[in-house]
């Protein structure tokens, strides 16, 4: 939403989840400049991402999460949850999702 809202030159509302990747498509900012970055799917599930990790949160509990070492497995084939990193990456996306605002919430001014 926030890159769409971007292209059409209007303002994102203050809750609007997300940021616009406009820059990103016109070659004028690195996303992965950045530490890590989160997102959340159609189908509910999260993600935490660094350059190195993705962890990838399913909202089915019969699922299991997901961990994937992106520079030895670039094709997702070894899931590596059961681990430390999974734990601290698991941590970091639920710290991100108390955070998240919820629709209706009115601006504060903060």
């Amino acid at each position: 939403l926030p890159t769409a809202l971007d292209l059409l030159g209007i303002p994102a509302p203050h809750q609007t989840q997300g940021m616009s990747l406009l820059g990103l498509i016109d070659g004028k900012e690195d996303l992965f400049g950045r530490k890590y970055v989160f997102s959340q799917s159609i189908d509910g599930k999260y993600m935490v991402r660094t350059r190195e990790w993705k962890f990838i949160d399913n909202p089915v509990e019969t699922v299991q999460d997901e961990l994937y070492n992106l520079k030895n497995d670039p094709k997702e084939q070894a899931n590596l949850n059961n681990s430390e990193i999974a734990r601290r990456l698991q941590e970091w996306l639920i710290e991100w999702k108390k955070n998240l605002p919820t629709y209706g919430e009115q601006d504060t001014g903060k």
